[in-house]
């Protein structure tokens, strides 16, 4: 499905800048490493914490294309200027899980508060909505992570739940939101 509806989009930032959003390609692996340790360098409230080789970089995206052509992932990546500056994703569970998608982004500290978050939400929203074996999409976002929290209350994601102290970040427990976005 990715392959189907994952296409090429052009889209323009805050700045007037140029956004190409694509899925990710086999080349990519260097531009996705260089693009993704920086986010690890700033202690950015995601869930990895340790930065990545190439060898690991290039395994990980062999895997990540696998999975794509496999119907199992949506990804895009967002580019400017040659360089890859966003990612978001739809990880499509499996067995009991099968109806559901765990949605995740990043945008490089230099491009974030330009929209270019919302739009690729929302691309990849609407190409949630195309493929019929998804029923709902929910995410998981750190508690402090206020601007991550009011961009996907806009998109439209609500609030189902607390892990209480679920997450350790920078030597505190902290809560974990679950949020989702049914789509049908």
């Amino acid at each position: 499905m990715c392959l189907k509806f994952c296409k090429r989009f052009a889209i323009q930032a805050r700045n007037g800048k140029k956004i190409i959003i694509r899925r990710p390609e086999a080349g990519d692996a260097k531009k996705l490493l260089e693009y993704f340790n920086p986010v690890i360098e700033e202690d950015a409230p995601v869930e990895v914490t340790r930065k990545h080789t190439l060898k690991e970089e290039r395994a990980w995206l062999k895997d990540k294309l696998d999975k794509i052509r496999k119907n199992k992932s949506h990804h895009l990546v967002a580019i400017y200027s040659g360089r890859i500056i966003g990612s978001v994703e739809l990880r499509k569970g499996s067995d009991r899980h099968a109806h559901t998608a765990e949605y995740g982004i990043t945008v490089s500290k230099d491009y974030r508060n330009l929209g270019i978050g919302m739009k690729m939400s929302q691309i990849i929203l609407n190409i949630a909505k195309k493929d019929r074996e998804i029923k709902i999409v929910y995410l998981r976002v750190f508690k402090t992570n206020n601007k991550a929290i009011r961009l996907y209350r806009k998109l439209g994601f609500r609030k189902i739940a607390v892990h209480p102290k679920w997450i350790k970040y920078k030597g505190k427990y902290i809560d974990e939101i679950v949020m989702d976005y049914p789509l049908r």
